[in-house]
């Protein structure tokens, strides 16, 4: 069972999210399978994946608690502070993706009306 209310969650390295998230993309797992395969919360993985998504993968890197401390004194530009010609590249990329997946999917339909239609 995956994270039972009121436990803390464990946390993970960032090369430990980035398995959890490739395997989401490249195996199609749902975040639910994965939840319970690594004993993360639903919604830490479904975070994960959206942010992965925009940001890449400096939207895995711990921005707060023990992670940081050790690297108190070395400047390090955040990595959600992209300028606002980084973030709209970003988004235009994801609305490209959903666009190529709907194309992919009425290619699909509009061959499979053809077929039914050449079975008449």
């Amino acid at each position: 069972m995956a994270n039972i209310k009121g436990n803390k969650s464990i946390i993970l390295s960032t090369q430990e999210k980035e398995i959890i998230v490739k395997e989401h993309f490249e195996k199609q797992m749902t975040f639910s399978q994965l939840s319970k395969k690594y004993n993360v919360s639903y919604s830490a993985i479904r975070k994960w994946c959206l942010d992965y998504e925009i940001y890449g993968l400096s939207a895995l890197e711990s921005q707060t608690g023990k992670m940081n401390v050790k690297q108190k004194g070395k400047a390090k530009p955040s990595s959600r502070s992209l300028d606002s010609k980084d973030r709209e590249i970003a988004m235009l990329k994801k609305q490209l993706k959903q666009a190529n997946m709907e194309r992919d999917i009425w290619k699909k339909f509009d061959e499979l009306m053809r077929e039914s239609q050449k079975k008449k």
